[in-house]
């Protein structure tokens, strides 16, 4: 993941939807860091995200480490593929924006939550 921002930020908004539980915990201030350095001061982020934890026994499923939690996939050709599958809840995110952005807004939808931003 090598995303460079090309000069000054100048994108007014950000959206992460279903993606954050697919970066690996190790990587996630390099995906943040990365995403924030092509918006401007003040730009909002908006995130949302399945609320529920992931089932721990699907076959196949692994935690290593660092704490990444990884499970199998098959794609309907017969492909088998091992992605990340990471549970991010309200401190998880809390913790991981950290002082990248201010004025975190949080809310959990039952089987999905929404959260927003403002980019410090």
């Amino acid at each position: 993941m090598r995303v460079r921002s090309t000069g000054t930020p100048r994108a007014d908004a950000g959206f992460a939807g279903l993606w954050l539980s697919h970066v690996d915990l190790t990587r996630m201030d390099e995906f943040l860091d990365a995403l924030h350095s092509h918006l401007a001061r003040g730009a909002v982020v908006h995130g949302l995200r399945r609320a529920r934890r992931p089932d721990p026994d699907v076959a196949g499923s692994r935690v290593d480490a660092k704490g990444t939690a990884t499970r199998p996939r098959r794609l309907d050709n017969g492909e088998r593929y091992e992605i990340v599958k990471n549970f991010v809840d309200e401190p998880r995110l809390r913790a991981a924006v950290g002082d990248r952005a201010r004025r975190l807004a949080y809310d959990d939808l039952g089987r999905f939550w929404v959260a927003t931003r403002e980019v410090t």
